[in-house]
């Protein structure tokens, strides 16, 4: 009885036309900056206006300061954060249009790890 119930529930879906995603709750956002993690480019940094400027693409700038592309973000990335200061640029890790020093938390916080992660 059960079953048929069930059955008879997602025939009455498919007929109105619901997709799936109707019945699956909310999205996730880990970071809770109100991007959902399927359209977050920085998933476990808030970052909700997603700026991405281009070291990694796809990484936004919160979480990527790998300016020379080695896969890490370590003191030879230093030349470029520096050299974009004053200006738009990859290294605006705040996303207010700018690197300034307001940014140098968010490189900092970056040191030793892969874009994109933790």
């Amino acid at each position: 009885m059960k079953l048929a119930m069930t059955m008879a529930t997602l025939s009455l879906a498919l007929v109105l036309g619901l997709s799936s995603a109707a019945w699956a709750g909310p999205a996730t956002d880990t970071d809770g900056d109100g991007v959902p993690d399927a359209a977050d480019n920085c998933v476990f940094t808030p970052n909700p206006a997603q700026c991405d400027n281009g070291n990694t693409p796809g990484v936004g700038n919160t979480c990527d300061m790998d300016f020379n592309q080695d896969g890490t973000v370590s003191g030879l990335d230093v030349p470029g954060f520096g050299s974009g200061f004053g200006s738009p640029g990859p290294g605006d890790a705040n996303c207010d249009g700018t690197v300034s020093g307001l940014d140098v938390p968010g490189f900092g916080a970056r040191f030793g790890k892969v874009p994109g992660t933790l």
